[in-house]
């Protein structure tokens, strides 16, 4: 009788939980598993190894099938650009070019501690190609300014310290006049 039963039960959807394993391979497994958990359904377990790379599924088939398709809409690899930044100072008698491979997305700095800037910026790739700069600048005694552009691959933002909130030449009246003793700013994103 209670032979019968357990059979009546397995036969109406009682199913052991499978187990399988997820390879991630552009990203920290641990942080790619809490950007899926919440898109899981109840019953569904999740185990990241961030030293092998992988996540482990405890679940019925179909959502283990539903993770896989998570994983692969979640891990892909982040596009690098390539990033120009001079600084010229006449006054200082200064100048210097850095080029920079970054993410997508990423924060990148520099500092020139002899004219007392700091430049931070985190290029965005938009689905048309052009690039949106969130450019913050540091400038010796004033406060921290903060300037996003949109700009093409190949195209170059200047900026002065004069006014960094405007990109040179460019004024609501007309173009800027711009002294030789002011610090300049070029950011140049040369390839996506």
């Amino acid at each position: 009788m209670i032979f019968t039963c357990l059979l009546a039960f397995t036969a109406i959807g009682f199913h052991q939980a499978d187990t399988t394993t997820i390879p991630v391979r552009h990203q920290r497994a641990s942080k790619l598993m809490a950007a899926i958990q919440p898109l899981e359904e109840p019953g569904v377990t999740l185990t990241a190894d961030d030293t092998k790379g992988i996540i482990t599924v405890k679940g019925k088939p179909d959502q283990m099938k539903a993770t896989r398709s998570y994983v692969e809409l979640f891990d892909v690899a982040r596009r690098r650009l390539t990033v120009k930044l001079s600084i010229q100072s006449e006054a200082d008698k200064t100048s210097y070019e850095v080029s920079a491979n970054i993410l997508n997305m990423q924060e990148w700095e520099t500092s020139d501690k002899e004219i007392g800037l700091s430049v931070s910026l985190v290029p965005r790739i938009n689905a048309d190609g052009t690039i949106t700069l969130a450019v913050q600048f540091l400038w010796p005694n004033s406060s921290l300014v903060k300037s996003i552009y949109r700009v093409k691959q190949g195209e170059t933002v200047i900026y002065s310290a004069a006014d960094p909130h405007l990109k040179l030449g460019q004024t609501d009246s007309g173009v800027q006049p711009v002294t030789a003793s002011e610090p300049k700013i070029k950011i140049t994103v040369v390839k996506v």
